[in-house]
C-alpha cells in the first residue's frame, strides 16, 4: 500500500497546469444555438437513412423470398407434369397383389 502512495501524481499536475494557462473560450449563443441544430439536424438525417437502409433492405428481401417461392411452385410444376397419372398407379397397386399371392405362375 505504500508504493502507491509514493507515486507522483500526473494526473492532478497536469490538470492543474492547463487549466490555469488558458480562459474558457467565448462561444455566443447563436453560435451555439446553431451548432447544436446541425448536430440534430444531422443525428436526423443518420436515423432516416438507417431507415431507409432497413426499408431497402426488407425489400430486397421480400423480393428475393417470393421469387424463391415461384421457382419452387415452377419446379413442383414440372415434377407433377413427370409423375404418372394416378389411375396408372392405381391399377398397378390392385394387381400386384395378385401377382404376389402367386409367384411360381410367372
Amino acid at each position: 500500500l505504500i508504493h502507491f502512495y509514493k507515486r507522483p501524481r500526473i494526473f492532478d499536475r497536469t490538470m492543474s497546469e492547463s487549466g490555469s494557462d488558458s480562459a474558457p473560450e467565448d462561444v455566443t449563443f447563436e453560435a451555439a444555438r446553431s451548432v447544436a441544430l446541425e448536430n440534430i439536424k444531422e443525428a436526423a438525417k443518420a436515423i432516416e437513412d438507417q431507415r431507409e437502409k432497413r426499408k431497402t433492405a426488407k425489400k430486397r428481401k421480400i423480393e428475393f423470398l417470393k421469387q424463391q417461392k415461384e421457382e419452387k411452385l415452377k419446379r413442383l410444376k414440372e415434377l407433377e407434369s413427370q409423375k404418372l397419372p394416378e389411375d396408372l398407379l392405381a391399377n398397378l397397386t390392385s394387381s400386384e397383389p395378385a401377382t404376389e399371392d402367386n409367384p411360381a405362375s410367372s
